[in-house]
């Protein structure tokens, strides 16, 4: 039986890439790059609009995912870099043997689905890469309100759907070398799954009547909210 995978992976990168590339568009740091077509043409004119960003503001500020790793540790400033970390366990276990479920399709049947994975966390960090005092103070300010200390992201392509996220710690590396300041932020988003329940058995047979014989003991137990009073049982007993 094929084990069915989820996108969680996917879904996650593409959320937090998203909710800082849309804060940035939003503040007019940086061209909404789903407006230009992906061809040379558009590139072009992407890249004319970034550079009159520059002119306007100063600065244009990019962003780099899990799919700039060509791009994404050249010394070009100001820039916002998301570091994955992958999964880790998280802090919830699952049954693994099996979990009976009751599934109206026509009738009710009872089924048994299991988990092939705990619950995961997924860790990240976020670098602000800059050489000013300014770019770094809107860059921060602009990753605080995309991704909270504590709170939620919308999910890319799922608005209704949000991600939980806990901002760990954060900390600063001067790159005295070449006059950069890097401001690490660290991040985790907790249990997540990565991958589906799945179908064990189906058309079990429903309890529908459950019979238990009572044995009455010689000594009776006493009542366990008032110990002091004795339960007599209307059963004589022989």
């Amino acid at each position: 039986m094929n084990i069915p995978l989820l996108d969680t992976l996917e879904v996650v990168e593409r959320s937090i890439f998203h909710s800082v590339r849309e804060r940035l568009v939003e503040y007019g740091y940086l061209p909404d790059i789903t407006q230009y077509v992906n061809d040379a043409p558009g590139n072009a004119a992407y890249q004319a609009d970034l550079a009159q960003i520059r002119g306007d503001k100063g600065f244009a500020i990019e962003v780099f995912g899990t799919g700039s790793n060509q791009d994404k540790h050249l010394l070009k400033v100001p820039r916002i870099v998301i570091v994955p970390f992958g999964m880790q366990p998280g802090n919830i276990g699952v049954r693994t043997e099996g979990v009976e479920e009751f599934v109206r399709d026509g009738i009710t049947r009872v089924r048994t689905t299991t988990l092939q994975s705990p619950a995961m966390d997924y860790n990240f960090e976020v670098h602000v890469i800059t050489n000013k005092q300014k770019q770094s103070r809107v860059c921060q300010a602009i990753v605080k309100v995309a991704l909270p200390a504590l709170g939620y992201i919308k999910q890319f392509e799922h608005p209704d759907r949000y991600l939980n996220i806990f901002n760990t710690s954060g900390r600063t590396i001067p790159i005295t070398q070449e006059g950069l300041t890097e401001n690490i932020f660290s991040y985790t988003m907790k249990d997540l799954y990565e991958v589906d329940r799945f179908v064990v058995e189906t058309n079990l047979a429903r309890i529908n009547e459950i019979k238990v014989d009572i044995n009455v003991s010689e000594n009776p137990p006493t009542d366990l909210e008032n110990p002091d009073i004795t339960i007599t049982s209307p059963i004589p007993v022989p």
